[in-house]
């Protein structure tokens, strides 16, 4: 089994406004034997059923033997429809029934998935308003036929038969439990054996940006906690979430913290056996910038939305953790493709890599990460374009050859989901190059639309998604 991890990045890049102070010097990659060419997956595409004018994939998940993809149906005119698929086999797909409730709620693009023992929980987002601020709520299907707990934003595997063929419900909460004067970003949500949480960042009670977590025991409401010992930002420092993910006995929150004093970012790791009070694990610490942005747990079970499945948490793990669970965080350091390894006793630094030799007008950013039998891909945005890289020994990285590599840009990104046969990938791309959540200049004429009426993220420009599938060699 594998996790997988991912935070919301594009939102999120506008919070790296601090981080760490490090005592080390700068690691090298563990081994720099050259690798041969990745050979090219025998990749096929796939279409979704119902798809009218297109689709957005927002998550793409695996969760025991099922496939999940969720996100949304674009019509004709770039609107959307919250939708979620199914497959047993990754190449027949078949649509499952959602039901909004909201205005918004009608409108959403679901963009994290989790997978639990009752069934199958999101997030949905549309930005709208006048300010053209996302609108986000979660949502919730009892499912018929079981499934396993963990999962997480960004997460893709585990459990045994997994999820539920009820429908997915929308479910209304108070217009400021994302939202609001306090809001900031909602990264994703994950199962574990104690229920469900999403992790994102707010405006804490003491009026500094925090790491933020919101527990639910069934998915059916969800209370906000800006204030979590051992997470929460304080004098030390101000911490932002990028994700969360579940191992085997309860949560991991990751990100970055951001030491006074400096704007260089500390990578870290948080776990939890409760999501109430939790304990930093501690990676390796360098002089240069970092940040974790994808997360996988190897063993895990059952899944989470905004990053992937598994439990974290306890005792003898990471920071307290009881399972000891093995992980594979990756991000960047200093503006490059980085990797920490957790072996279940002790965090080392992975290595780094150069993502694309060409220049480009954004950050490096790796998306995803899944892990499985000491081998490990990740999808990684260059600053110019998205591409899929595979490790053969979690140290030493080399491309694959995808259908689509979609150039940087607000809502494009590639998805990542694998077992140990297949691998299905998922390319969007926008067709405009507005920056996330400013408003369409038209916006300003009385008669234009909603600026966030036609893009999941409020661009004002469509964005369609694409699905492949190839054996895994």
């Amino acid at each position: 089994m594998l996790v997988r991890a991912a935070g919301m990045l594009g939102m999120l890049a506008c919070l790296a406004g601090s981080a760490l102070a490090g005592c080390g010097g700068s690691p090298e990659p563990l081994s720099s034997a050259p690798l041969p060419p990745a050979p090219a997956p025998a990749w096929s595409e796939v279409h979704l059923p119902d798809a009218g004018a297109g689709v957005v994939i927002g998550d793409l998940r695996r969760y025991g033997s099922r496939w999940y993809a969720a996100g949304a149906l674009l019509d004709t005119d770039g609107a959307t429809t919250p939708a979620l698929w199914t497959s047993d086999d990754g190449r027949g797909w078949r649509p499952l029934p959602t039901a909004p409730v909201s205005y918004y709620g009608h409108r959403q693009v679901l963009y994290s998935l989790a997978c639990g023992n009752s069934g199958l929980a999101a997030l949905g987002q549309k930005n709208g308003g006048q300010h053209g601020v996302p609108r986000i709520s979660s949502w919730r299907s009892v499912g018929s036929s079981g499934g396993s707990s963990g999962g997480s934003s960004g997460g893709s595997s585990g459990g045994s038969s997994g999820g539920a063929d009820g429908p997915l419900t929308e479910i209304p909460g108070p217009s400021e439990l994302y939202g609001g004067p306090r809001a900031m970003t909602v990264a994703g949500i994950a199962a574990g054996p104690s229920g469900w949480l999403v992790a994102g960042n707010r405006v804490g009670p003491t009026g500094r940006a925090t790491a933020t977590v919101w527990r639910s025991p069934d998915a059916a409401a969800f209370v906000e906690d800006a204030a979590a010992p051992g997470l929460a930002s304080t004098d030390l420092g101000d911490t932002t979430a990028r994700g969360v993910t579940a191992g085997r006995s309860g949560w991991y929150v990751f990100g970055d913290l951001g030491p006074p004093g400096t704007l260089t970012r500390e990578a870290a790791v948080w776990s939890s056996s409760d999501g109430r009070t939790w304990t930093q694990v501690g990676l390796p610490r360098t002089p240069e910038d970092a940040s974790i942005t994808a997360l996988a747990v190897e063993g895990a079970g059952g899944g989470s939305g905004g990053d992937s499945d598994g439990s974290a948490g306890g005792g003898s793990g990471p920071g307290g953790g009881s399972g000891g669970d093995r992980m594979l965080a990756m991000g960047t350091l200093a503006l490059a493709p980085h990797a920490w390894s957790y072996d279940g006793s002790a965090w080392s630094d992975a290595g780094g890599f150069e993502a694309d030799a060409r220049p480009g007008t954004g950050v490096p950013r790796v998306g995803e990460v899944t892990v499985q039998d000491g081998q490990a891909y990740a999808t990684v945005d260059s600053g110019s374009r998205w591409a899929l890289w595979h490790s053969p020994d979690l140290h030493r990285w080399h491309p694959v050859p995808t259908p689509a590599q979609p150039p940087t840009g607000a809502d494009n990104r590639l998805l990542l989901a694998a077992s140990g046969e297949l691998l299905i990938l998922a390319a969007t791309q926008d067709s405009g190059a507005t920056e996330p959540g400013v408003p369409n200049p038209d916006a300003t004429n009385p008669g234009a639309p909603d600026p966030g009426a036609t893009n999941p993220t409020g661009t004002g420009r469509a964005a369609g998604s694409r699905l492949w599938v190839a054996p895994r060699r």
